[in-house]
């Protein structure tokens, strides 16, 4: 288990290349190793798999406590499963029916060391559903020390390390956002739903600050402008 949470268990400790079959098989028979909680801070070679059905989003697991890591392209592929359980690829089907899938591996690189990768492998199905179990692998070629979190690099000033925020937090904030409570005020609420410095098991459920708060309004406000002037020239 990583870090001896029985929630979030090794598929492998190792990362290795997974072909079309075995990613198929791992996914849609994913056996008694799966995560229904995030792996966080796991900084070294390791595979899992995650039912994000029990996460508050999809995407939660990118805020995994690990820093910053840039996006390095995706590689999609069309496959069919026929009745025996058998792999194929298939072109791109115009009018997809079941059986057949999307297979999408996604690479990221962290920001602080080319040697620290994570990738994922998905499934969309037939009509566009992204199947809710999914690979997660890290891989690491130097010491987990060497990966560092750093400041965000939009911090001219700040020295801070930067966590992402989770998906879910960040909808969060969008609906605090909206009701009348200064930013302050609505930074103070989320911190403590979140389980405060002390009793929250991530940074990805904490707001970053006020000036988050602050910048999600902004959005909103500028959102309205513009649907407002649409309105306007509609009405012309």
């Amino acid at each position: 288990f990583h870090k001896e949470n029985q929630h979030c268990p090794f598929l492998l400790t190792t990362s290795p290349f997974l072909s079309k079959t075995e990613a198929c098989e791992i996914i849609l028979t994913p056996g008694e190793k799966v995560c229904t909680e995030i792996p966080r801070g796991c900084r070294k070679d390791a595979t899992f798999v995650l039912d994000t059905s029990c996460f508050n989003h999809p995407d939660d697991f990118k805020a995994d406590d690990n820093g910053s890591f840039r996006h390095h392209g995706s590689k999609s592929e069309f496959i069919k499963l026929d009745e025996d359980g058998d792999v194929s690829r298939i072109d791109d089907p115009k009018d997809p029916k079941p059986g057949e899938y999307k297979l999408t591996r996604t690479y990221w690189v962290h920001s602080s060391t080319r040697a620290f990768k994570r990738r994922t492998i998905t499934l969309q199905d037939h009509v566009g559903e992204l199947w809710p179990v999914i690979i997660l692998q890290y891989s690491n070629t130097n010491a987990e020390e060497d990966v560092k979190v750093e400041p965000h690099k939009n911090a001219k000033k700040s020295i801070q390390p930067f966590y992402a925020t989770a998906t879910s937090t960040k909808q969060r904030i969008s609906d605090k956002a909206k009701t009348p409570p200064g930013p302050s005020s609505i930074y103070g609420e989320l911190y403590e739903e979140g389980g405060g410095i002390i009793d929250s098991a991530s940074f990805a459920k904490l707001p970053r600050g006020i000036r988050q708060v602050k910048y999600q309004r902004s959005k909103l406000r500028d959102q309205h402008a513009k649907d407002t002037l649409a309105e306007l020239i509609e009405k012309c």
